[in-house]
């Protein structure tokens, strides 16, 4: 089973209401691509913060997850201090990301078709959102500076309907991942008996 980005429900939770956040400053902020780049900013150092939090918290692999924190919150600093520079590699991101997320929700929810009968309109999004990553970087190997607003819309957009179809099927992707992993740990408990 392709679950890749589903193991663990704060992930897919923040992960979706990150995408909905930035694709809403996305459509709504007009010509201020660096203030974009320090919303997103803002968003990597919560993440960041929420990382060092977790870490404290658990007390498993400490290490990574305040690594994986500081990582975060350097980013970010980098992206405050640089953001007029950072603000069109922000759109190749989102397309990147689009695509490469898209992907990954795709074969989640192909996988997960043939388990629970999951719907055909996740999965026609899904090639919706990748789609428009490709679009969006055949449009940024034009003249992205020109068409800076409409990159906004479509990163947005894009990003929105990402958000709000992880959103909507987090819930029943991780249910069915439960549900999978019980039953294969079924049978190996039995044999061991």
């Amino acid at each position: 089973m392709f679950t890749v980005g589903y193991k663990d429900n704060f992930q897919c939770i923040f992960r979706s209401v990150l995408a909905i956040a930035v694709g809403l400053a996305l459509i709504i902020v007009k010509d201020a691509p660096a203030l974009l780049v320090q919303i997103v900013a803002a968003f990597v150092a919560f993440g960041g913060v929420a990382s060092i939090v977790a870490a404290f918290a658990s007390k498993a692999d400490r290490k990574g997850g305040i690594a994986a924190g500081i990582g975060s919150l350097v980013i970010a600093a980098l992206l405050f201090i640089f953001s007029s520079q950072i603000s069109i590699a922000l759109f190749y991101l989102i397309a990147f990301g689009l695509v490469l997320f898209g992907i990954m929700q795709l074969g989640a929810y192909t996988s997960i078709l043939s388990f629970q009968g999951f719907g055909f309109f996740s999965i026609i999004m899904s090639g919706i959102i990748i789609a428009g990553g490709i679009v969006m970087l055949i449009l940024l190997f034009g003249n992205a500076r020109e068409i800076i607003r409409l990159l906004s819309i479509l990163a947005g957009s894009f990003l929105l309907i990402y958000g709000i179809m992880d959103l909507i099927n987090a819930r029943t992707i991780r249910r069915t991942i439960t549900d999978y992993y019980a039953a294969a740990d079924k049978p190996q408990a039995a044999d061991e008996q």
